[in-house]
């Protein structure tokens, strides 16, 4: 296969390939594990039923894949002025517990008021996505930080 030197990246690969040292498999193996751990391992997380413990007479509990948590609350907190930079969820016996997000907001906006209508916009797909959950109060569950500014 031939190699497109325009490319830094080919041209990256090549020159350590030529490379008589012995770090070649070493660099590979670094660059296979960053590539590995880039992807987020899905977690089940239970679904709130809206009234009692179980959601029919035969006691189901309904899971939903964090992955799918984390590309809807993605979706929805990204607008034109703000965009999530990073999503972690604490997650206890299968329960989502706390989210922290940070946000990338835009230069100008009142980032008090970012951060509200981050809070808010999480807590209605929360809401929407895993029903009412025990012990979840939006001021103390979920913690918003502004890790950057982007221009207008």
């Amino acid at each position: 296969m031939a190699i497109d030197q325009g490319d830094p990246v080919a041209r990256a690969t090549q020159a350590l390939r030529e490379d008589a040292s012995q770090e070649w498999p070493q660099i590979a193996e670094s660059v296979r594990s960053r590539v590995h751990n880039m992807t987020v391992p899905a977690r089940p997380i239970r679904v709130a039923p809206l009234s009692g413990q179980h959601h029919d007479a035969q006691q189901s509990q309904v899971w939903l894949s964090s992955r799918v948590l984390r590309a809807a609350l993605r979706q929805r907190l990204t607008t034109r002025g703000t965009m999530p930079d990073r999503l972690d969820f604490t997650i206890e016996e299968r329960q989502l517990t706390h989210l922290s997000v940070e946000i990338v907001a835009t230069y100008g906006d009142d980032l008090r008021e970012v951060g509200a209508e981050t809070r808010q916009r999480i807590d209605d797909t929360i809401t929407e996505f895993l029903g009412p959950l025990p012990g979840w109060n939006p001021n103390t569950s979920i913690r918003v930080h502004i890790c950057d500014i982007r221009p207008v």
